[in-house]
């Protein structure tokens, strides 16, 4: 009997995660589909063999502070070069903390509290990057934040963000059961050209979007924006 427990409570008692429950139901559904939307993810995984995220911070982002948003306990920071200096914001508390405690060690802080709020904290111009891995989708203030974040970047700063393609094949072939749809966490959802336009709108200009950042073929896309000039009162 599983009633008045948790997914994770229910999973746990019949040795499984919510996640390979999930694949399984997915697996069991519709078998062939299933195959065709783990096939490019799994052939890219082997042809890159690498972390992009880690290979587009090196490429892009200058040594120095960098600033991850939504970065739970600090450990995809703490993996990075030292010669990043590591701060974030996280709305849990407990997991602010063990961030922050991570980041000290190495000259930098994480900041409790919602993103736009946590970012107003830090100096303006401060950070020579910005991350938003797997993080836009679940903020329903998505405008506000991206602003947030040009405010406490230099000019020509980068942003690195990470969100899924609404304009995969695999959401047209799923519909309804597409992996992206994650109720009630995601709560943006952006194609393309819809992601261009929020940034554009938000004082970023796109640096690296090509095709292989926002393949139809993956669930995900990833892209590198810049921190623009801020017009003046004159130019206004």
């Amino acid at each position: 009997h599983l009633e008045g427990k948790s997914i994770a409570d229910a999973a746990a008692a019949i040795g499984s995660t919510p996640a390979s429950m999930s694949n399984a139901a997915r697996r069991a559904r519709n078998p062939v589909l299933y195959k065709l939307g783990r096939m490019p993810k799994a052939a890219l995984q082997k042809l890159l063999k690498r972390d992009k995220l880690l290979d587009l911070v090196s490429k892009y982002v200058a040594p120095g502070p960098i600033l991850d948003v939504g970065c739970a306990g600090g450990h995809t920071l703490a993996g990075f070069p030292t010669a990043y200096i590591p701060y974030g914001v996280e709305i849990s508390k407990e997991l602010s903390r063990v961030a922050n405690e991570i980041f000290a060690q190495r000259g930098g802080s994480a900041m409790q509290g919602d993103a736009p709020t946590a970012m107003g904290k830090f100096p303006r111009g401060h950070f020579n990057g910005v991350l938003m891995g797997s993080y836009l989708e679940h903020e329903p203030r998505a405008a506000e934040v991206l602003s947030a974040a040009r405010q406490v970047m230099h000019p020509g700063a980068r942003l690195i963000l990470k969100v899924p393609n609404y304009a995969c094949w695999n959401r047209e072939l799923r519909g309804k059961r597409w992996c992206g749809f994650r109720f009630p966490d995601h709560v943006n959802y952006f194609t393309p050209a819809t992601l261009v336009q929020l940034l554009q709108a938000t004082g970023f200009k796109v640096v690296r979007f090509g095709i292989a950042d926002r393949m139809p073929t993956s669930d995900n896309m990833w892209l590198v924006a810049e921190a623009a000039e801020a017009k003046s009162a004159a130019a206004a």
